[in-house]
């Protein structure tokens, strides 16, 4: 039988090798944007490139109707969607467009900040709650980086939306965004996936 101790010592081992097991079987993507992630589990990845084999698949008439959709505008837009795995409306997107000039930092954030609320805040035609914006660490080795979130005025549905836009020196025609939406049922869970994805991204 197992004293205190060597109980400890055996339950601390089979906790790490949890941790570790998770980590190594994180699935690395390559996104049609030309970065790398880690993608969690329990996501279906959507994008201009499988969208048509992922009709191909059987399921309801819903996920079908949300396909045709999907498809629809994916003929507009370079777009990546990450599901949550009940095909709900949380969910996390990946978009590129051309980089505008110049960059973020510390001098210009807050003018950078004040515009966007601006914008956000014309087109809901009321004030936003929660809204958050400032500099972003992450991804690692970008020109700049910002981190947006508020609650989302443009749903009927209550959701929040997590935003980091940034710029990366490989590819300096561009700007990312990656984005989260995602409702009070999941959103702990997913706020947390959204933040070890964008932490994850390289341009390897």
């Amino acid at each position: 039988m197992l004293d205190s101790w060597s109980m400890k010592k055996l339950l601390a081992i089979v906790v790490l090798g949890l941790l570790v097991s998770e980590n190594v079987y994180a699935e690395v993507v390559k996104s049609i944007h030309g970065f790398h992630y880690e993608m969690p589990d329990n996501y279906k990845r959507v994008n201009n490139i499988n969208i048509e084999d992922l009709k191909k698949l059987e399921t309801n008439d819903a996920n079908k109707r949300l396909l045709d959709a999907f498809e629809k505008q994916l003929q507009n837009i370079e777009m990546e969607y990450l599901f949550y795995k009940d095909w709900g409306g949380d969910n996390i997107s990946m978009i590129s467009a051309p980089s505008p000039a110049g960059m973020i930092n510390s001098s210009n954030i807050k003018n950078f900040c004040d515009q966007n609320l601006k914008i956000l805040e014309n087109a809901a035609q009321k004030k936003l709650e929660g809204f958050d914006c400032r500099l972003s660490k992450y991804p690692k080795n970008s020109s700049w980086a910002v981190y947006t979130s508020y609650l989302n005025p443009f749903t009927n549905n209550p959701t929040s939306l997590f935003k980091v836009e940034f710029a990366n020196n490989i590819k300096k025609d561009k700007r990312y965004v990656v984005a989260l939406v995602c409702g009070p049922k999941y959103c702990d869970k997913l706020t947390e996936d959204f933040l070890s994805i964008i932490e994850s991204i390289n341009f390897k």
